[in-house]
């Protein structure tokens, strides 16, 4: 970027009916627009891009319930964290009470989404102490990202042989197509900004890139009874991907402060909340002809500080200052063997990972308590997949997991198994895909004799589920419906002493969607979509219903990208409708000069997520909190090329 230039200081920006209006009238001028576009050669090279891409990295259908975001649609989102592409995910975005990035949030846990799983250039980021990378990668720029996937429930085990409710598969930018260097600045209209630099080669048929970031994810504070309480992110990264065609090292480490939002306060009202982490992942891969081999070193260590009068009570007693250190690593290793015998596809292996978990310093009103024993968790597991060519339109599928999980100082150790059987079809118009899960989810080190849950050992997750999708696609339309039905064993809920337990009974999760979209050209489309979700919950003895509707359009015209999205959004039991306008205008100058503009949640009135509160000096229930899922905000950016 110009040295001269200067990044205008958006931060006082209000969101005013001029404003609104004119985000509305660039809504209808886009889609105006995209009608008109015929394809041009940039159109047409970038259709063989992304036909190239796809190619080299989706799989068969029968992969998985999956989702693809390429490079077209990352650009034209104007994607900056997974929480801009998880919104459109079965269970959606949530942060945590502790402000982490949390899809599967629920009551006092500090993290509930052990079993969505991360990966950058097919290796896994993760933590011992949590079991996922999500807490790491959730509110990490993405600006290296060339292309998404996600997918829903377990996927094949060529790509994660352990639990999963969420897996998510990010690769970088490469050479052949964005070789070179950029810089980046965003600034945000509450204040935040992110600046990034990175550069990509190739030598001597090894491909690189190198990127520093660093954000500050500024958020709007909601004051309770007492103090504003703030949600604000900086983070320091750096990521390095460097391989060839037979291997690969990834390196990712980050600094992060952070505000610590509500955390254990039974009321939300604190009088200070902090969170100070650092992170690190090593990894290597290794594939000699039908052999994968893959190690990896994953660290964290981490700081928590809460006050409040009081926070908690624990054993009868006010807790009015919490602090914590701890120190957590894993070494992860896997043999994968993937070959073709007659009309079989298979797939096995073998995994180990070590967990080592270290609290250095955990006190109660400035007084050290006595800590567990438990500082070692062992998991071995093994896999076999079988994919049977029935015919050439037609495959089934039985994979089987067992592992053995491990836990040092007598705390209890168990076997996990995990099954996944389907059975895929497609024609040049149809596919269908029929699968059933069992799903056994261990017990991460966090949560083991920790004051937040009932007992020293809670019991083990069970998921059964049946998902069935089917996809027409005819001309430039394709039509998709998908659903899903579990049914979940012991299923963790905050009892009335406000501990973690695990409930009696069966809760049920049925899921359904039904979307179409149609490309109006080679790059652009529109998407339309209804979706409906119910949990009957055996904990809270209540159930959940939402409804959601989900408009999108992104359309090239020229030198502009436009982009214009609405979620409307209704809890019954809530009995709240939350309506999110997105829309977005990126304006590529020249080959080496980007500005963009994307304001999302506009309207001020997004889907919100609630947290429950309680007040101890009169024993009873307060109102819930709620917050917008999405932050309302404008962001301005600026992108050089060299």
């Amino acid at each position: 970027m110009n040295k001269k230039m200067k990044v205008p200081n958006i931060k006082n920006i209000q969101m005013s009916e001029r404003a609104k209006k004119f985000f509305m009238f660039l809504s209808l001028v886009c889609l105006g627009t995209g009608v008109l576009a015929e394809n041009s050669i940039e159109e047409l090279l970038h259709t063989i891009e992304k036909t190239n891409d796809f190619s080299k990295k989706t799989k068969l259908e029968n992969n998985g319930f999956s989702t693809i975001y390429s490079r077209n649609d990352l650009d034209m989102m104007q994607v900056r964290y997974l929480s801009d592409i998880l919104k459109y995910t079965i269970d959606g975005y949530r942060i945590s009470r502790y402000s982490l990035p949390d899809p599967l949030s629920f009551g006092p846990i500090p993290f509930a989404s052990s079993m969505v799983r991360i990966f950058i250039d097919d290796q896994e980021v993760t933590t011992a102490m949590y079991g996922s990378g999500m807490m790491i990668v959730g509110d990490l720029d993405l600006g290296f990202a060339d292309h998404i996937e996600l997918y829903n429930l377990s996927s094949s085990f060529e790509y994660s042989s352990e639990p999963t409710s969420l897996l998510v598969r990010i690769f970088s930018k490469k050479a052949d197509a964005d070789g070179g260097g950029s810089i980046q600045t965003l600034v945000t209209s509450r204040g935040g900004s992110t600046q990034n630099v990175q550069y990509i080669g190739r030598e001597n048929g090894i491909d690189y890139m190198s990127r520093i970031s660093s954000s500050y994810d500024k958020r709007k504070e909601y004051e309770t009874s007492k103090e504003d309480l703030n949600r604000d992110v900086k983070r320091y990264n750096l990521l390095t991907s460097i391989h060839d065609e037979t291997q690969s090292v990834l390196i990712n480490a980050s600094k992060a402060n952070k505000g610590a939002w509500i955390g254990p306060s039974a009321d939300a009202s604190l009088d200070n909340a902090k969170i100070s982490s650092e992170d690190a992942h090593i990894g290597y891969t290794k594939t000699v002809e039908n052999w994968k081999f893959s190690l990896a070193y994953d660290g964290l260590k981490d700081e928590v500080l809460y006050e409040d009068s009081p926070l908690f009570y624990y054993k009868g007693t006010p807790v009015n200052k919490l602090e914590s250190k701890a120190q957590s690593s894993a070494l992860t290793t896997e043999l994968k063997y993937n070959t073709t015998l007659g009309n079989h596809h298979l797939i096995t292996g073998v995994k180990y990972r070590q967990k080592w978990v270290e609290f250095g310093t955990v006190k109660m009103n400035g007084v050290s308590i006595p800590q567990n024993e438990h500082t070692r968790q062992a998991v071995g597991s093994f896999f076999l997949e079988d994919s049977y060519l029935i015919a050439d339109n037609l495959v089934a599928t039985l994979g089987i997991q067992t592992s053995h999980v491990d836990n040092n100082e007598g705390y209890k150790s168990e076997n996990i198994q995990m099954l996944r059987a389907g059975i895929t079809y497609t024609n040049d118009a149809w596919t269908s895909k029929s699968f059933f899960f069992h799903t056994e989810g261990y017990i991460e080190p966090y949560l083991i004799d920790s004051f937040f849950m009932k007992t020293a050992y809670p019991k083990k997750m069970i998921l059964d589920s049946f998902a069935q999708e089917f996809k027409y696609e005819e001309g430039a339309s394709l039509y998709e419906f998908f659903i899903s039905y579990g049914w979940i064993d012991n299923t963790p809920y905050v009892d009335e002493t406000l501990r973690v337990n695990s409930a009696d009974g069966i809760t049920q999760h049925l899921n359904a969607s039904l979307q179409y979209t149609y490309h109006y050209n080679t790059i652009n489309k529109v998407l339309l979509s209804y979706r409906y979700k119910r949990i009957d919950h055996s904990g809270y003895d209540v159930v959940y219903e939402n409804h959601q509707i989900v408009l999108r359009n992104q359309n090239r015209y020229g030198k502009f990208d436009f982009f214009e999205e609405m979620f409307i959004t209704h809890s019954k039991y809530y009995d709240y409708t939350g309506y999110d306008l997105t829309l977005g205008l990126r304006y590529n100058v020249n080959d080496n000069f980007i500005l963009s503009l994307k304001g999302q949640n506009l309207l001020g009135k997004g889907e919100k997520q609630y947290f429950s509160r309680f007040d101890f000096s009169t024993m009873t229930p307060l109102k819930s909190l709620g917050i917008p899922v999405q932050e309302r905000q404008i962001v301005l950016g600026f992108e050089w090329l060299f």
